[in-house]
């Protein structure tokens, strides 16, 4: 079985997201494989009620946090929702995102070719935008045009990708035995990071860099250095065959405590990283159950494979198409005409214009649209139907359930 686990708290700005759990909730409930752990942490009386009743179906498990921290530990809710969990794989899954009817079951087509229990999954995520978040219907979601118009170079659908991302399959016992989430992380980021550093360090896919603990953030993955660069290598194959999903857009005010974290979060990631590669030992943060006995873990990073290049010459030796020349490495800017539309609020889905022709890349041509869209026919204007009322819609001026 797979358990998915999304972490979730809804505060007053943040009414929108419970549409979004329940909508996430149907995704997953129609596959027999599939168990779904809700961990709430510290949400108001009124939206917990709301969120109960919610998960009162098969294969749905409700748990709290029963001490939450202030601001919001997702990484801390993970480890909850791991020891509740039964299955032999878990996969942490945000409400704010979505997937096709495609993703589970290549999830579960990889659980069942795993072989080493070493192994991890992680899924890239195309971020979409305000206006594309408020035409997505919850009955039909196909994300191929969605991924197609961010490789021909139009942006008023998706704004970027991130190929390093929370989204992780592995098998429950090695999340257990490298530690888990440590706790010490509150708001937003780094966490994540924290948890794929361990988990590369005992599947490495080649030696790490002389560059690994740079954190630098570009916008274009082919400019990826350190250990985003890294880290893109696990999941940037997964952006052209799948599975990939797409996170629905929501506002980030830096007056909410949970998005000032980040300069805290970086330091503590960096100190982690290097103590644990200085033979740091793992520190169990939270009491496991039902642990699966597996072999020892390896020594981190043990390898025979040299450094990796880096993304932009790993791109250039893959195959090379001619469909499909949206250049990953760096987007077109708005022609004149599309930010006028957009300004104006009249781009709306089957008159999205063309970015301008970006220069060729060697990620554009990695595989044709079809191919990486699990070979189906897609297009642009190929789109669920605007419905203002839709779960995905967002309304943070809504302070009650």
């Amino acid at each position: 079985m797979l358990s998915v686990i999304p972490p979730f708290r809804k505060e007053a700005a943040t009414a929108y997201l419970v549409g979004r759990l329940a909508a996430c909730l149907r995704r997953f409930e129609g596959f027999e494989g599939v168990e779904c752990i809700v961990v709430n942490s510290a949400s108001a009386p009124a939206f917990t009620t709301r969120i109960r009743m919610l998960c009162d179906r098969p294969r749905v498990t409700y748990a709290e946090d029963p001490t939450p921290r202030y601001p919001f530990a997702p990484g801390v809710a993970r480890n909850l929702g791991v020891d509740a969990a039964v299955g032999d794989y878990v996969l942490f899954y945000d409400v704010d995102l979505v997937s096709d009817d495609d993703f589970v079951p290549a999830l579960e087509r990889w659980c069942a070719a795993a072989t080493n229990p070493c192994a991890f999954l992680m899924v890239p995520c195309l971020y979409v935008t305000e206006t594309a978040t408020r035409q997505m219907s919850q009955a039909r979601i196909d994300l191929a045009p969605y991924l197609k118009s961010y490789l021909v170079g139009e942006n008023h659908m998706v704004d970027n990708v991130a190929v390093s991302t929370s989204t992780v399959v592995v098998s429950r016992g090695h999340f257990l035995r490298v530690g888990g989430n440590r706790p010490e992380y509150q708001g937003h980021g780094c966490e994540d990071f924290d948890l794929l550093h361990r988990l590369a360090s005992y599947w490495p896919l080649a030696a790490k860099p002389a560059d690994y603990y740079l954190d630098e953030r570009t916008k274009f993955p082919a400019d990826y250095r350190g250990f985003r660069g890294y880290f893109a290598r696990y999941s940037l194959p997964h952006l052209f065959g799948g599975p990939y999903t797409a996170h629905l857009w929501h506002s980030r005010p830096i007056i909410r405590r949970y998005f000032r974290q980040r300069q805290r979060n970086e330091a503590l990631l960096q100190a982690n990283m290097r103590a644990h590669d200085a033979g740091r030992e793992i520190q169990q943060s939270f009491r496991a159950v039902g642990t699966p006995k597996l072999p020892p873990l390896p020594a981190p990073w043990s390898t025979g494979t040299s450094t990796p290049l880096p993304i932009r010459d790993l791109a250039s030796s893959g195959p090379t198409r001619t469909r499909g020349t949206r250049s990953v490495d760096r987007r077109g800017a708005d022609p004149p005409q599309t930010r006028r539309l957009r300004s104006e609020g009249k781009l709306v889905p089957g008159q999205a214009q063309k970015a301008d022709p970006a220069p060729p890349a060697s990620f554009s041509r990695m595989q044709d649209i079809q191919g990486c869209a699990g070979s189906r026919a897609c297009s642009t204007d190929d789109l669920a139907s605007s419905d203002p009322r839709s779960p995905f819609s967002v309304d943070e001026s809504a302070a009650t359930p």
